[in-house]
């Protein structure tokens, strides 16, 4: 098979846009199938590391995210039960790593992403729901529910933890699993906050009962972006759902029960601000595993989904640079040879993150309040090993990997 001219993406959430931009750059004409049937995402906002800014700025749309996110350097640590300041955990530096985070809507980076897919002639297609793959010597074909199909060169699952590439054809026994657990979060108006906000830009609030991340989500700082864990023993969706009524009601009361004895007074006024309370459950995929069959090649979490904490889309922007590089570069004839590479160079790294994200995620469990009092008494000591972990993640660039 030689160099690829053509590609089939499944996925048009973050991802997908992301692996056409690249692939686009390199020659490759790409079309982006979407399973739902326009631009849909639960909302939220997401923290962009300056591996993904480095991507932005790759590709030409920074400056319009900029535009919109939060740009936040440091996330100050606080005792949910004293109030006291615990440290603050370095979270990118334009003098370090280029750039710093960036916390932003995920709407509002769809958009920016699909934008740039659309400028770039790029075509989308909605409604398009995958039931499976086949390949001969020439190309790939992705047949959907419709009667419809396309085929390609390659073909790109960027269809998330719950891939239906991964499902089909790539390994359909590599199932998710979920935890139990489900995030809720919700966005406040800052103008509803009367007691003074303790943070700059991000905080996560540190409690016997986990933890709760605040964060403004836009440039301006109108809007909090507030999120906790919560134990939900069944999910109403594999992608995260509203919450209403009584349930949200609930949602809401119990997450100002963890935090009525705190000295900061607008967490509580945080939480009760948010206008929606959504859930989002928590799946994990085992480590390893196949990222690629044949002409297939998964890409982001639909081959390594991260626990939470992880850099998940920043991985999957260095996904989608390190394809591009290495179809871009690869000799004629020898294109079986960039996926197993492709795995290769990003096995260590995803792993390396993987490790990492877990020994964060344990940090959201209910723990007993002497437990609580000794990691405040220590939280220095943890927040300067998580810091040097975190400047070299950030400091990686995936433009000098060595192909």
């Amino acid at each position: 098979m030689s160099q690829p001219k053509t590609a089939i993406i499944i996925g048009g959430g973050i991802a997908g846009p992301a692996v056409a931009l690249s692939l686009t750059r390199v020659g490759v004409q790409c079309t982006v199938y979407e399973l739902q049937d326009g631009p849909a995402t639960i909302g939220g906002a997401i923290n962009l590391t300056p591996n993904a800014l480095r991507f932005l700025d790759y590709v030409g749309i920074l400056e319009y995210a900029l535009k919109l996110g939060c740009p936040t350097e440091v996330i100050e640590i606080f005792s949910v039960a004293s109030g006291k300041k615990l440290g603050d955990l370095p979270f990118g530096s334009k003098e370090r790593h280029g750039y710093s985070s960036l916390r932003i809507g995920r709407t509002s980076l769809q958009k920016i992403l699909l934008d740039a897919v659309r400028d770039a002639g790029v075509e989308i297609h909605y409604s398009k729901k995958l039931v499976r793959v086949e390949e001969d010597e020439d190309s790939i074909t992705a047949v959907f529910e419709d009667g419809t199909s396309a085929a390609g060169d390659v073909l790109l699952g960027c269809d998330g933890i719950h891939s239906a590439v991964r499902k089909s054809y790539v390994e359909p026994t590599r199932q998710p699993s979920y935890t139990g657990i489900s995030s809720a979060y919700g966005i406040a108006p800052t103008s509803a906050i009367t007691h003074p906000i303790h943070f700059s830009a991000a905080a996560m609030n540190s409690s016997r009962n986990g933890s709760l991340l605040t964060v403004y989500c836009d440039a301006e700082k109108t809007t909090i972006y507030v999120a906790a864990v919560m134990e939900v023993s069944e999910h109403q969706g594999e992608d995260g759902w509203r919450i209403k009524g009584k349930v949200a009601e609930e949602t809401r009361g119990s997450l100002l029960r963890r935090f009525d004895t705190t000295k900061l007074p607008c967490l509580e006024e945080m939480t009760s601000a948010t206008e929606d309370l959504f859930f989002y459950p928590v799946f994990t995929l085992s480590k390893g595993g196949l990222w690629h069959r044949g002409r297939a090649l998964l890409i982001g979490d639909a081959s390594h989904a991260m626990p939470p904490g992880g850099h998940s889309v920043g991985l999957a922007f260095e996904d989608a640079v390190l394809i591009a590089r290495l179809v871009e570069h690869v000799k004629p004839n020898n294109i079986h040879d960039v996926f197993p590479r492709f795995v290769e160079l990003r096995a260590p790294r995803v792993d390396q993150d993987y490790a990492e994200a877990e020994q964060r995620w344990e940090g959201v469990r209910t723990v007993s309040w002497w437990w609580q009092m000794l990691r405040e008494y220590v939280y220095w000591i943890a927040i300067g090993f998580i810091a040097r972990h975190v400047d070299k993640s950030y400091g990686y660039d995936i433009f000098k990997l060595e192909l």
